[in-house]
């Protein structure tokens, strides 16, 4: 292992389909709002199908993380543990004293503000009303007994976490520190390989556009005059062989997408099946009128092939958007693979599909050098459409000369780039990639100036509002963006 992870995630990404870089930002301060030297980011990388890669996102899943732009985010705020969660609501009383030190559950709401007493002993366990504002701080003690059951001035900060403890029981007000932290995955995938099998009219801009978008494009034809560098040259491969040795050629993975538009329907037919008998691909898709399409599907079924495998062949290819000309269907095409792709809704996870997966062997590098193999059986987690991997080659190659990093962590509204952009950047200004230009990027810029110089991180919310007009720009969103010296 380097000391460039991101050297060593873009290595592993040829014999991966996934790789994570698990980030931890810890720090006294809740909402990572405040920069310095003395604050600590651990990172490691994992590999999918590693026991500790599927734990992390298990445990990502299972918490409800954030998950958007290929970034998996949590913020663990500091507080009593396990006393009064983010939004201020009591989880549970560890005291037995009944002296009400923790509010409790319902007494508070999202903004600590009091509800009401349900109690008339007097014990305090609810604070009376009036006695903490909307804010969470004290506003007076109506009790003389000075058993510090409402919350004394500064007690409590914004969020209804403890400051200081005036009591002399048990509770730990003041175990906040090793609590505050945010934890963010970073899934980058190996670039998607977009295999067209037929090298006709409709081939030609498929190729194209599918560059265009990301996909790796492979072409496969079995007549010289349509598989050849010379008509595909932005291909990354092309192909010139009988389609019965299509399978042992092209070693398909369960992670690829294969578009069927040979030049007949024989062809058509004859690799489906051959598809249909090994490893399933991410997507199958297949060109053909759907009276011809119908009598495919059920010559397939009457064969024997699973009905839900079958259904879930997108066939007639493309979405319906009234595609004419060969332009037009390639756009309608790799419309529908973005869908599949990026908005998990649409991914196909019916039991019959999942099954059919074959089980796979792969290589294991541990994070302390050391190799293993391990099985992933059929039916596993599928590939998580992870982030762009253009910065991280950036990264891979250049992390020696870039000072601070700007990640988009999430967004609400209309912005310019979505969650997981990324910019590296130098104290003098030079930069590689964008969160977005105009004034916003340049104001962030000064901070990661600031923090280049002081050190640490800094998460930070980008307002497009307030700059979008002048920039001449639609957008009127927010982004929070980490910002952190390298």
């Amino acid at each position: 292992m380097s000391t460039n992870i991101y050297k060593d995630a873009l290595e592993n990404l040829e014999t991966h389909t996934n790789v994570a870089i698990h980030s931890i930002y810890k720090d006294t301060d809740a909402q990572m709002s405040q920069s310095g030297g003395d604050r600590e980011i651990t990172r490691s990388l994992l590999l999918s199908g590693s026991e500790a890669f599927e734990e992390l996102i298990s445990r990502a899943e299972d918490e409800g993380w954030d998950f958007e732009g290929g970034i998996y985010q949590r913020l663990y705020c500091g507080r009593v543990a396990g006393n009064i969660d983010k939004d201020g609501y009591s989880r549970r009383d560890d005291n037995t004293n009944g002296d009400g030190d923790e509010a409790h559950e319902g007494n508070l709401d999202k903004n600590a503000c009091n509800h009401q007493d349900d109690n008339t002993n007097g014990d305090g366990d609810e604070a009376h009303e009036g006695n903490l504002d909307k804010n969470g701080y004290s506003r007076r003690d109506d009790y003389t007994n000075g058993d510090g059951d409402e919350a004394h001035e500064g007690n409590l900060d914004k969020n209804a976490y403890n400051h200081q403890d005036d009591n002399t029981n048990d509770v730990d007000d003041e175990a906040i520190a090793e609590n505050s932290r945010l934890e963010t995955i970073e899934i980058y995938s190996k670039t998607p390989r977009l295999i067209i099998l037929g090298g006709g009219h409709i081939a030609l801009p498929l190729v194209k556009i599918a560059n265009e978008v990301g996909f790796k494009t492979v072409v496969y034809d079995d007549r010289p005059a349509f598989a050849n560098n010379a008509r595909f040259p932005e291909a990354h491969e092309v192909i010139m062989d009988d389609f019965t040795r299509m399978m042992d050629r092209l070693k398909i993975t369960e992670h690829d997408y294969i578009c069927i538009i040979t030049r007949g329907h024989k062809h058509d037919s004859e690799c489906l099946r051959s598809i249909l008998d090994g490893v399933l691909p991410h997507y199958i898709g297949m060109i053909g009128s759907k009276r011809r399409v119908a009598i495919v599907m059920q010559s397939l079924i009457d064969d024997g092939y699973d009905a839900n495998v079958v259904k879930s062949i997108h066939s007639p290819i493309g979405l319906r958007i009234g595609a004419v000309t060969p332009s037009e269907i390639a756009i309608s095409i790799l419309a529908e693979i973005i869908e599949i792709r990026r908005n998990p809704k649409n991914r196909n996870e019916n039991e019959a599909v999942m099954n059919r997966y074959k089980d796979e062997t792969i290589n294991i590098i541990h994070a302390d050098g050391t190799a293993d193999t391990a099985v992933i059986p059929a039916g596993h987690r599928r590939a998580i459409v992870g982030m762009e991997d253009e910065t991280l080659h950036f990264l891979a190659d250049h992390a020696d000369e870039v000072d601070a990093i700007l990640t988009i962590l999430s967004t609400d509204g209309s912005v310019p780039r979505d969650a997981g952009a990324k910019m590296a950047m130098t104290y003098t200004g030079k930069t590689f990639g964008s969160i977005g230009g105009g004034c916003s990027e340049s104001a962030a810029m000064a901070k990661a100036r600031e923090i280049i110089r002081n050190g640490g991180y800094e998460m930070i919310t980008v307002d497009m509002s307030d700059t979008a007009e002048d920039d001449g720009m639609v957008c009127g969103g927010t982004m929070q963006v980490m910002i952190e010296k390298l």
